[in-house]
């Protein structure tokens, strides 16, 4: 029977990886409002950013999938809280 609080394994294609990790290390990052969670702390994950070092030029790619991934989250948990 599924179960969708199971733990199910996580496969990344290794160009995701590093955008995954630093989405992980950003999830106490995330604001919230009356309304609920409205999305990340973008001067958190600017000191998180400093703290990795990450290089300019890698940036805007790896912000790009930081905000993809808000997005996604965002959007599964507006799906979850209108069941």
């Amino acid at each position: 029977m599924y179960d969708e609080e199971q733990i199910w394994p996580l496969y990344l294609w290794p160009e995701n990886v590093m955008a995954w990790a630093f989405f992980s290390a950003i999830s106490t990052q995330w604001v919230v409002g009356p309304g609920g969670v409205v999305g990340l702390n973008y001067a958190g994950v600017h000191v998180v950013r400093e703290a990795w070092q990450i290089k300019r030029k890698e940036w805007p790619s790896l912000f790009s999938a930081v905000q993809v991934m808000e997005r996604a989250t965002l959007a599964a948990w507006r799906e979850k809280n209108n069941k």
